[in-house]
C-alpha cells in the first residue's frame, strides 16, 4: 500500500507570510497573499514541490485574528484541527515587527502540539533582519530560520531542514513497523472441551506442543 504524504502545517498569527511560504514551497501561487489580516480563513493545502520527501503543504488561517466578523473562532478552529492532523508544524513569525503577544499564545499551544515544530522568521529581506531570531528565542523552539517568502531567501536551508524532520519521522515509522512485525500475530484458539483444540495446535506447529 503506498505510503500518504506527511502533512506540514503552516501556523502563526495574521499577515507574517504563511501564504507567501504555502506559495513559495508549493512552487506557485496558490493562496491570496495580501496586507489585510485574514484574508486566509480556510485550509489550504498542495503539494510541496521543493522538498525531496513526499508532503503535503496546509495553509491556515491566522490564529487569534480579530476578525470583525463571525469568522474568527472558525479560522482558530481550522488552523488547530491542521495541528492535530500533521506530522511537522511550521511556526511563521515576522522578523521585522518582533515578538508580538500573539506569537507567544501561539508558541504557548505549540508547545502542546504532537507534532516537531520548526520556528521560521519570515520577511527577512535583507541579512541584517536576521539578527532578530535571537529574540524569538524564548517562544521555545530553538533558533528561528530567517526567511523571505517574498524574495526567495533562506528558502533551501528551510527546505533542507523539512527534508531532515520528515526523514527522522519516516526512520521512526520503518522502526515501529517492523517492531510490530516481529512481534507476529497472535492467535487464540478456543472451544469447547474435546473438540481437538490441542490436535489443532500440534497440526499447525507440526510439533507436540500441547
Amino acid at each position: 500500500m503506498p505510503q500518504k504524504p506527511f502533512q506540514v502545517a503552516i501556523v502563526g498569527r495574521p499577515n507574517v507570510g504563511k501564504s507567501a511560504l504555502f506559495n513559495r514551497l508549493a512552487g506557485r501561487r496558490i493562496a491570496i497573499v495580501h496586507d489585510r489580516p485574514g484574508v486566509t480563513r480556510d485550509r489550504i493545502a498542495a503539494k510541496c514541490e521543493l522538498t525531496e520527501a513526499d508532503c503535503e503543504l496546509v495553509d491556515t488561517g491566522g490564529i487569534g485574528a480579530a476578525l470583525e466578523d463571525e469568522f474568527s473562532n472558525q479560522v482558530t478552529m481550522e488552523a488547530r484541527i491542521a495541528m492535530d492532523s500533521c506530522d511537522l508544524i511550521i511556526f511563521v513569525v515576522d522578523s521585522r515587527e518582533g515578538i508580538n503577544p500573539i506569537d507567544e499564545m501561539v508558541a504557548g499551544l505549540l508547545r502542546k502540539a504532537k507534532p516537531p515544530v520548526l520556528l521560521v522568521m519570515n520577511k527577512a529581506d535583507h541579512a541584517e533582519q536576521e539578527n532578530a531570531d535571537s529574540d524569538f528565542v524564548h517562544l521555545g523552539f530553538g533558533m528561528a530560520l530567517p526567511t523571505s517568502a517574498e524574495h526567495g531567501r533562506g528558502m533551501q536551508k528551510l527546505v533542507d531542514t523539512i527534508d531532515e524532520e520528515l526523514s527522522k519521522l519516516k526512520a521512526k515509522e520503518i522502526e515501529e513497523s517492523e517492531e510490530n512485525l516481529g512481534e507476529g500475530l497472535k492467535v487464540a484458539v478456543v472451544g469447547k472441551p474435546n473438540a481437538g483444540k490441542s490436535s489443532l495446535i500440534n497440526a499447525i506447529l507440526n510439533d507436540e506442543r500441547t
